[in-house]
This record gives structure tokens, C-alpha cells and sequence, in this order.
């Protein structure tokens, strides 16, 4: 369940991040997101409700502390999901995707 990243095809400004939510016999609890800060640490994103396998982040949140990308740098997240047996393991890390500045 790799996370796909791309453009908000209405706002530049904002990325788009999905998952494949898992099959299972128990439901998805919560999904939790990491994505590499500049020097490849990963960095914990908010975690959302497990019903949820899509959701939009403005790309400036990348830019900043602790994250501090610049334009041009590769984003490199991956995740993984919970349910009463505890979390699952990290996905494969997204493909190649370039933030971006407006124009």
C-alpha cells in the first residue's frame, strides 16, 4: 500500500496523498503517514480515522520546519494502518514526486 502523491488539480498550492486501505478481517482503526524532512529523517504527519484513505495537505507544510524542503526536493512518505491487532508494517515509499512552486 504505497502512498500516491499528486497535485490538487484545482490548487497548486495543495498536494493530494492517498493509501489502499488493506483487506482485513478486522476494520482499519487508523492510518498514520510519515514523509522524509531534508536530511531523510521521517516525520510523523497527523493521524486520521482508518475510514479515511484519502486526504489534501497544503505543500508549504513541506517547506517549513521540521520538514524544510525546498522547491525541487524530492517528497518521500509512506504509511501504515492499525486495527485491533495492533499497527501493520510501513508501505513502500511513494514515487518520485517534486515539490513544486506555483506559477
Amino acid at each position: 500500500m504505497p502512498v500516491e502523491i499528486y497535485s490538487d488539480w484545482q490548487d497548486c498550492n495543495k498536494i493530494q496523498m492517498s493509501v489502499a486501505i488493506p483487506s482485513s478481517c478486522a476494520p482499519v482503526l487508523k492510518t498514520q503517514t510519515e514523509c522524509a524532512d531534508s536530511t531523510g529523517v521521517f516525520r510523523e504527519l497527523p493521524q486520521f480515522s482508518g475510514a479515511f484513505n484519502s486526504w489534501t495537505i497544503y505543500s508549504n507544510h513541506f517547506r517549513k520546519a521540521p520538514f524544510n524542503l525546498k522547491f525541487g526536493d524530492q517528497l518521500n512518505c509512506r504509511a501504515r494502518s492499525s486495527n485491533v491487532n495492533g499497527w501493520g508494517a510501513w508501505s513502500q515509499r511513494n514515487q518520485a514526486y517534486a515539490i513544486s512552486e506555483c506559477n
